[in-house]
């Protein structure tokens, strides 16, 4: 398999780097989609490592998006899709789902659901701890919308 990144300059060079693209996916040796496999899946002891630091940041990515809400900003709230580690569990559902691995899918995807549940979770009980319940609602939730 050629490992050679693919000339970015001069003509053709759109088709220059969709050869480059065909010629990895066509030409993926059992030895690298082990490799790709292993990162994307975790498992055994890299698994308990991988959760807790998943944890961290997910709560981390709520928090700093229920406070970008809570401010209505904007900026904040994109900040916190930027540190949400939820990528690597939805494509770890897919490339289970396609590689006929349904122990494998069934984990990731619970890792999704309890993820999603409790960031739902996470958000409410801050909001709740951190505004009194005579808080106004943001000015947004009262702009009208069109139809």
């Amino acid at each position: 398999m050629s490992t050679r990144e693919p000339e970015t300059s001069g003509e053709g060079s759109q088709s220059t780097w969709l050869n480059w693209l065909i010629d990895r996916a066509v030409n993926l040796t059992p030895e690298r989609r082990q490799e790709v496999t292993g990162e994307l899946l975790s498992e055994g002891p890299a698994l308990r490592s991988y959760l807790y630091r998943f944890a961290v940041l997910q709560s981390l990515a709520v928090l700093i998006a229920t406070f970008g809400l809570i401010s209505d900003s904007t900026a904040v709230v994109i900040g916190a899709m930027l540190v949400a580690p939820l990528m690597k569990p939805v494509l770890a559902v897919a490339a289970a789902m396609v590689s006929g691995w349904p122990k494998r899918q069934d984990a990731f995807f619970t890792v999704v659901d309890v993820t999603s549940a409790g960031s739902v979770f996470l958000a409410w009980a801050t909001t709740k701890l951190l505004l009194p319940e005579s808080t106004p609602p943001p000015r947004y939730w009262l702009a009208p919308v069109p139809p």
